[in-house]
């Protein structure tokens, strides 16, 4: 399947913005097995190079696609059984009617930006169904900080579980029922954001 888009994608290339498929394409690495030559050992290390196999290329691809696609489809999962067992969300169905139009081809951001029922029904369908299980921060004070009475030296490296806490009941109200309007306006999740430090190193201390 995925080599026929690999051929594709190596003839029709030609003036385009690179892709992840044309670095693999173009990637040369050591050939472990090529005779050697003449000349100097460094020399003929330079030039024992190969391209990938077909196969390398696949799984590659493969191995891409998947850590891409299968974290987001687990959350469209889990958010779509949440709806079903909660039938009382018709705000949601609402909301997309007035704003979509009936024949969009193509949901700009703009129209995003406008669906915020369906904003808040993604950040609560992650709240108890991250993507990832645990995050991993290290303690950046100069010697250490106090997280809930323990003493955590400076470059500690803390994990948090995702979805413990967002079971927390101390942290939010009804945690195990499913409710999009906590991250509307004037909800208790309003404005929180599930990737803190998203972009930057997140810090303790």
């Amino acid at each position: 399947m995925y080599l026929p888009l690999i051929d594709g994608r190596c003839d029709s290339r030609h003036g385009e913005p690179p892709v992840y498929v044309d670095t693999l394409v173009d990637l040369r690495v050591p050939d472990e097995h090529a005779a050697a030559g003449s000349g100097s050992g460094k020399r003929r290390k330079q030039r024992r190079q190969r391209r990938l196999t077909d196969g390398e290329l696949v799984g590659l691809c493969s191995e891409f696609l998947g850590a891409g696609t299968e974290p987001a489809a687990a959350a469209l999962q889990w958010i779509m059984a949440n709806l079903v067992k909660r039938p009382t969300c018709s705000a949601l169905r609402k909301e997309i009617d007035a704003v979509m139009s009936a024949d969009a081809e193509e949901v700009g951001e703009e129209v995003l930006g406008r669906l915020e029922y369906l904003n808040a029904t993604i950040m609560e369908g992650l709240r108890p169904h991250p993507t990832v299980p645990m995050v991993l921060r290290k303690v950046m004070a100069e010697d250490h900080v106090a997280l809930d009475g323990r003493r955590l030296p400076a470059r500690t490296a803390v994990h948090f579980p995702l979805a413990r806490l967002a079971r927390d009941k101390t942290a939010w109200t009804d945690p195990r029922e499913f409710g999009p309007e906590r991250f509307l306006v004037g909800g208790e999740g309003a404005g929180i954001s599930l990737v803190p430090a998203a972009g930057i190193a997140g810090r303790l201390g």
